[in-house]
């Protein structure tokens, strides 16, 4: 009975053992998994920081060559524009008409 009692108790300090040791490396486990998960945290804000400089980047640009477009639209589009003292100049007519005839002929 002794004997018995004796491998039982054996039996249980290595069950014991073993548990305390897998509890040892599943927190072993979990000490890792939460630096990495810094470390991620880590990396992602540093790709947002990059991806908020290259939008403010793009941005600036965008808005400058745009605004550089529209300043030369402006201009061109004053040039198609008819001057107030070639609209009120009376043979407009005239010459048109002399026009049309050279490039029929």
């Amino acid at each position: 009975m002794k004997k018995c009692k004796l491998v039982l108790a054996f039996f249980y300090l290595i069950i014991v053992s073993c548990k305390s040791f897998s509890q040892s490396q599943e927190a072993q486990q979990l000490l890792l998994d939460w630096e990495k998960l810094t470390q991620f945290k880590k990396i992602l804000k540093d790709m947002k920081d990059g991806y908020q400089i290259i939008h403010k980047g793009y941005t600036t640009i965008r808005d400058i060559s745009s605004g550089n477009f529209s300043l030369h639209k402006n201009f061109l589009d004053a040039l198609f524009d008819v001057s107030p003292a070639v609209k009120q100049y009376k043979r407009i007519a005239d010459i048109i008409n002399y026009q049309l005839l050279i490039v029929k002929q």
